[in-house]
């Protein structure tokens, strides 16, 4: 036990001290992309976002008021399934949920589809509501699509795709650690959100 929470304690000691001085590589901006971009800092390499204000509002204000108060710095993937999602956004390093925003408005039929490196928020399941925690798709994932004859909370608005950091998400995936939170501890393989800030702002 002493070895385990020594263990623990020493990561995550590791986890906030790198944090601290890391500084993302220079993006080139892709042609098209109308922005925000978003880019998380994790302990397995830089994730870079788009988002979709056109398409979903709501959710990219809501993402981008959690990121700008650096509400996602030091959070984990907390659920990671290889080859179908990663979803992080609300648990420290420590474990410990951390108080959230109020309730996200749906807007999943904004006509996007969860493809592969899409993101999207997702539920809450002790709430069962939606607030910080968030998904990014492994892989196509059409059945958290809004369809019209099922109910709106049935679905997940996707918000925003990685265009740069496939290959982080799919590093990830291949942790394969699925509900972190009920397995009493990290691993040295945990995927920890460093830190997340805005890169691009054209919103």
């Amino acid at each position: 036990m002493e070895v385990s929470v020594r263990f623990t304690t020493v990561f995550i000691l590791a986890v906030l001290g790198l944090s601290a001085c890391h500084t993302p590589p220079p993006l080139e901006i892709p042609s098209g992309s109308k922005g925000p971009i978003v880019v998380l800092n994790t302990s397995h390499g830089d994730i870079y976002i788009e988002l979709f204000p056109e398409k979903a509002p709501i959710a990219v204000s809501h993402f981008m008021e959690y990121v700008k108060s650096g509400f996602y710095n030091n959070t984990v993937f907390h659920r990671v399934i290889d080859g179908w999602l990663i979803q992080g956004g609300e648990f420290s390093v420590n474990l410990k949920r951390k108080a959230t925003n109020t309730e996200l408005v749906q807007e999943a039929d904004n006509g996007l589809s969860h493809k592969r490196g899409t993101i999207a928020f997702a539920w809450t399941p002790v709430m069962e509501r939606k607030t910080a925690q968030f998904f990014i798709n492994l892989s196509d994932n059409d059945q958290f699509d809004y369809r019209e004859e099922q109910p709106m909370g049935t679905s997940h608005t996707v918000f925003g795709r990685v265009i740069k950091g496939l290959n982080v998400i799919d590093l990830i995936g291949a942790t394969a650690q699925e509900d972190i939170d009920r397995t009493g501890g990290l691993s040295e393989k945990s995927a920890v959100i460093r830190k997340a800030q805005v890169l691009f702002d054209t919103w």
